[in-house]
């Protein structure tokens, strides 16, 4: 098998990605592991998004799309049934994210810390602190993919920057706006 020039560059953010998602949830395990959850929910978020802005605008919305599957929906797997329900509404609207609008993502990281407050659980006394965490974790993401996609930094495959998706309100690049400010 053949690798062509252009396939380094992808397999370089590929494994950049999963390491910025091994990290992530290595540092929420330890945060966890020293009772700062909550205090350290807020610079965790901060770094993944820091992390991933990083990347090429369609790279990061593919980035988020497979970073909210595997950081965002398994997170309470072992309790049963309706996880693996929110696991598979978390995926589709992560694929609706990256094919129809990144507001899907958007509202996937928004919905989350609903989810985890309004579900009862026995957690383990180590991730007591985790839904509450996830409130600040999850909506420093969610706005910070919200500032991307209203922006116009992030889009849908198959649309251009100039191309309002469905549910996008106006923007920079909307009928009017100077295209030079975008």
């Amino acid at each position: 098998m053949r690798v062509t020039a252009r396939a380094w560059p992808v397999a370089g953010q590929v494994l950049y990605v999963a390491a910025v998602a091994v990290a992530t949830s290595y540092g929420i395990g330890a945060a966890a592991r020293a009772g700062l959850l909550i205090p350290f929910a807020v610079p965790m978020g901060v770094a993944i998004t820091a992390a991933l802005s990083l990347l090429p605008d369609r790279v990061e919305l593919a980035a988020w799309a497979g970073v909210t599957v595997v950081i965002l929906a398994p997170t309470y797997l072992g309790h049963g049934g309706m996880e693996y329900a929110a696991l598979a509404v978390v995926a589709l609207l992560a694929v609706l994210g990256v094919f129809r609008t990144p507001w899907f993502l958007v509202a996937a990281w928004t919905l989350h810390p609903v989810w985890d407050l309004a579900v009862a659980r026995h957690m383990a006394p180590v991730l007591i602190d985790l839904p509450v965490a996830c409130v600040y974790y999850d909506l420093v993401v969610a706005g910070y993919l919200a500032y991307r996609t209203h922006r116009r930094r992030l889009v849908s495959f198959g649309r251009s920057r100039g191309e309002a998706a469905p549910h996008a309100g106006p923007g920079p690049a909307s009928e009017g706006a100077d295209p030079r400010l975008t």
